[in-house]
């Protein structure tokens, strides 16, 4: 009976609570099954379990509420389910998710707040007293004050409340305190095991397979002018696999300035151009600089010949002392890194010869290969269409004095401001009209030293893209004097005595490059382009004397190229490609080149 008792008083006492609350309001409700029904009374939060009310479609709760009899209550299981719902009073806000604007310890914590100025949990910088807090955020904030009334000088008062707080909110200032430890040894291990917290690795490794072969015999020709002359015949080419890896550390230290560091490194693979006698080629690297190395390459691939040995291919370090300029000094880079720019002659994702890629006269083919030590100014008024450069570089600035033979050179050679350098301004207007309709026309200028010859050079660079249809275009004209020894053209023989000594003359040549390109053409982000390029055409030279040698200058070589970019993904392209070299070395002696060539480029 005292259980009964107990039982009934415990609901006699829940239906006084129905009555004067939420269901007074109501004067209805619904059944809840297998949920609990929230009660607020004052700041006291219960629930209530309705497990036993199954079959109870609707209960009407009149303003007076009486239990006629208890006869027929199955007593025991509502007081079990009273003892697991545990209707007791909440005596402290520990009990509670949410801590109320009038519970004492936001009130504590408030006038904590406003008197030490701990401001936690809002970004704005404001203490909003009028919200309810959960009890976490309740620790942040505690804990901010903490932090703040440690260093300042408190009353007895507000002592003994952080006392009463900290005990209130003990389980929470643990909870959020071992959080931020943890945060803080994971953070410590990141910054302890990050390579730097300013680099990233930006890398492309090129695979390229490719095979080729002439029309016919090459008729021997001395091109070098070493007595010996040299030919190929049909059925000599072999298919190659060449491969090229360029990875660059990019490292910034203020986030307008950058250091890039590039390594490259191949498997020294050749292609079926370089085999053949067209040009001279230079290696890697040459002693003397600039002894034996001709103008320009008229054909070679670009990724042909990359050492097997890991070198340093890029070490250039960019900054903006000043809005709108930037500024370039480099123990080692490359004249194009700066100027020559053109969205379509791109080696990864373009053409892919070395006299289609740049204009071999504003760029000479010695200095894009070799590269050098200088500088360079970029000035972009105001972000606009219109962007200035300059550019300067000494191939053989790494060495301080002059490494080649005795009477090799005159004098003046190597060192940062010695011959070989080349010297670039290039003026830009580029914008954009419409969508995806876009324009560039650069101006150039160029004056290089270099093979024993000196030269003045104008240019023009110049693309235009409509919708998925793009033109291009380069043009150079050079006037060039050269000095003894070294024959200036790759495709001609040299005047003066049969030792080509003493060899003093001018002449003018001239470049010209016209190319198209169709944008998503079938497959989105993919490009099907073509260009002809004339490498070398010499239009006034004191060079071969009239009648001396048969077949020199006496045709125009055309080198024609077309390719098509499939992107595979972001980060993979394949790119099949064809190039016609005709009439090699402008000579009518030589025979046509052909080369296929599949290329894939890995970028990350």
């Amino acid at each position: 009976m005292q259980t009964q008792s107990n039982a009934v008083g415990k609901l006699s006492s829940l239906a006084a609570l129905l009555a004067t609350g939420f269901f007074l309001a109501q004067g209805q409700a619904t059944a809840i099954e297998n949920k609990s029904l929230a009660i607020n009374e004052g700041s006291a939060l219960s629930e209530l379990a309705a497990d036993n009310l199954d079959g109870v479609s609707e209960l009407k709760v009149p303003t007076s509420f009486k239990i006629a009899s208890t006869e027929n209550l199955d007593v025991t299981s509502i007081n079990s389910g009273l003892q697991e719902d545990n209707l007791g009073v909440v005596t402290s806000v520990s009990q509670l998710s949410d801590v109320q604007p009038t519970d004492w310890a936001f009130q504590a914590l408030q006038s904590l707040v406003e008197r030490y100025g701990c401001i936690a949990g809002y970004p704005d910088g404001t203490f909003r007293g009028n919200r309810a807090a959960t009890r976490y955020e309740m620790a942040a904030a505690l804990n901010a004050c903490l932090d703040n009334i440690s260093d300042k000088f408190a009353t007895k008062e507000d002592l003994e409340a952080v006392k009463a707080l900290q005990e209130e909110f003990q389980a929470e200032l643990a909870t959020l305190r071992g959080r931020v430890d943890g945060l803080e040894a994971r953070t410590a291990t990141l910054e302890a095991q990050q390579f730097s917290t300013t680099t990233k690795l930006q890398a492309d490794a090129v695979f390229l397979a490719q095979f080729g072969d002439t029309s016919g015999n090459q008729l021997p020709i001395d091109i070098d002018g070493d007595g010996t002359a040299e030919y190929a015949d049909p059925g000599d080419a072999r298919a190659s696999a060449i491969a090229a890896v360029y990875m660059s550390f990019n490292t910034s230290f203020s986030g307008d300035d950058l250091l890039q560091t590039t390594l490259f490194f191949g498997n020294g693979g050749s292609d079926t151009i370089s085999n053949f006698p067209v040009g001279l080629t230079p290696t890697f690297p040459s002693a003397g600089g600039n002894v034996n190395d001709a103008l320009f390459n008229p054909g070679q691939l670009y990724f042909a010949g990359v050492p097997n040995t890991a070198l340093l291919y890029r070490l250039a370090y960019d900054f903006s002392p000043v809005d709108d300029v930037t500024i370039k000094v480099a123990p080692l880079f490359y004249p194009t890194d700066v100027i020559d720019a053109n969205s379509y002659t791109s080696p990864f994702t373009g053409l892919s010869t070395w006299s289609s890629i740049n204009n071999p006269l504003i760029t000479p083919y010695h200095f894009n290969f070799l590269g050098g030590a200088g500088g360079a100014v970029t000035w972009n008024p105001s972000e606009g269409p219109v962007t200035a450069r300059a550019v300067y570089v000494a191939s053989t600035g790494q060495n301080a004095v002059d490494l080649a033979p005795a009477g090799a050179q005159p004098a003046g050679q190597n060192g940062l401001f010695g011959a070989p350098f080349q010297a670039t301004g290039e003026l830009e207007y580029a914008n954009t009209f419409g969508d995806n309709n876009n324009f560039a026309v650069r101006g150039q200028y160029t004056y290089f030293d270099q093979n024993f010859t000196q030269a003045h050079v104008v240019g023009l660079n110049a693309e235009v893209t409509l919708g998925q249809f793009g033109l291009y275009g380069r043009y150079g004209y050079a006037f060039a004097d050269s000095q003894n020894q070294v024959n200036p053209l790759p495709f001609s023989q040299a005047s003066g005595d049969a030792a080509g000594v003493n060899n003093v003359g001018r002449f003018d040549a001239q470049t010209f490059q016209a190319g198209i390109a169709f944008n998503d053409l079938v497959v989105p982000g993919s490009t099907l382009g073509a260009a002809v390029t004339v490498p070398f055409l010499v239009s006034d030279s004191d060079f071969p004397r009239a009648g001396t040698v048969a077949g020199v200058n006496d045709q125009t070589q055309f080198n024609i190229e077309g390719y098509y970019r499939l992107p595979v993904n972001d980060n993979i392209s394949i790119t099949p490609a064809v190039q016609v070299i005709l009439n090699p070395n402008n000579s009518s002696l030589t025979r046509d080149i052909y080369q296929g060539l599949i290329r894939t480029v890995f970028s990350f």
